[in-house]
């Protein structure tokens, strides 16, 4: 193979420079996995075309929320199986939602055929923009629409490319670091969610989680270092919350967890569980332990009066602000602006 340039040379004029590659050769006859090297040191093994015949065998279905508080969420369904979908907890994918009732749809998975019901739901089911009535089928890339803002995505595939499929959609909703939701995410959820609360009569919580002396410790200790910390405070926080609560990096070593249904007395416990978990984390660098604590501010609805999702947010920093100045490794609550 031989590739062209072009270059620039000292006396004003373009050269075209010829660079040579020796094209790499792939042995496709070898089956043992085994690997060796050709001349050129490139690595000769067999494709991976076992699998690829494996994926190919086992028919995967999925539903993606591709808009929605829950954007990038991917639920698998096991064949011959069935599911239902709505806010109650008891639902098998819980989606908290302006408009999605408690039972909202059943999802049937029937001998490579899916059907869908739905479930007498107060605001209806759209199938690609077509109210549903009764049992209907769906075919693979359709979408099914629910309450105000959710979309959901239907994929009748391979396991291969369900895979795929996810991790496209992790990269656009989730932070790469942490695999909390990235701050895009987390505007979408807290708008969609606060809304919810306001017409159901139901409390939300808005938790913002800022770790303490953060900057030093990336001055001390180096930027991997930190990036770990920052790893081992978003585990913290994904095991210390509900399946329910939206753990979401806000940015640079600030977290936020939106909690819907959860009134101002339970947000407090739940801040406080968090802040003791991440004191308690065990950091060790070359024998010598790095102490991480968090300060933590508190908003809710409805008793702070909140007005909007900015007023929601400005009320969670200054009572983050708060628990820092009166010495951090605490929780800031207020009642007023």
């Amino acid at each position: 193979m031989t590739l062209c340039g072009i270059s620039w040379n000292q006396t004003g004029n373009w050269t075209i420079v010829a660079l040579k590659r020796q094209a790499r050769l792939y042995s496709v006859e070898d089956t043992s996995q085994k690997l060796t090297f050709n001349p050129d040191d490139t690595v000769v093994t067999s494709p991976a075309e076992t699998i690829l015949k494996k994926a190919s065998s086992e028919l995967c279905v999925s539903v993606t929320v591709i808009s929605g508080p829950r954007t990038g969420l991917t639920f698998m369904v096991k064949p011959d199986s069935s599911l239902t979908l709505g806010r109650s907890p008891d639902a098998d994918i819980q989606i908290i939602d302006t408009g999605i009732s408690r039972k909202h749809i059943h999802m049937r998975f029937d001998n490579e055929r899916v059907f869908v019901e739905d479930l007498e739901s107060a605001n209806g089911t759209y199938i690609n923009g077509e109210q549903l009535s009764g049992e209907t089928e769906i075919n693979n890339g359709d979408q099914i629409s629910i309450g105000v803002s959710t979309v959901l995505k239907f994929s009748l595939s391979n396991q291969l490319d369900a895979e795929y499929q996810n991790h496209i959609q992790q990269q656009l909703s989730r932070d790469s670091l942490t695999n909390a939701y990235n701050r895009k995410a987390f505007t979408q959820c807290l708008n969609s969610l606060y809304i919810t609360a306001k017409q159901d009569f139901t409390p939300i919580c808005l938790i913002m989680i800022d770790v303490d002396h953060f900057k030093s410790i990336n001055d001390t200790y180096g930027h991997q270092i930190g990036d770990k910390i920052l790893k081992h405070v978003a585990r913290t926080l994904f095991k210390s919350t509900r399946s329910v609560d939206y753990v979401c990096r806000y940015g640079g070593d600030e977290f936020s967890i939106v909690c819907p249904s959860i009134d101002s007395l339970r947000g407090l416990q739940l801040a406080e569980k968090i802040r003791t978990n991440v004191e308690a984390m065990k950091f060790k660098l070359n024998d010598q332990r790095i102490n991480v604590t968090a300060s933590i501010g508190i908003s809710n609805y409805p008793e702070n009066e909140i007005q909007c999702v900015s007023q929601f947010i400005a009320y969670a920093d200054k009572a983050l602000y708060k628990a820092k100045r009166n010495g951090r490794n605490q929780i800031g609550v207020i009642s007023s602006m």
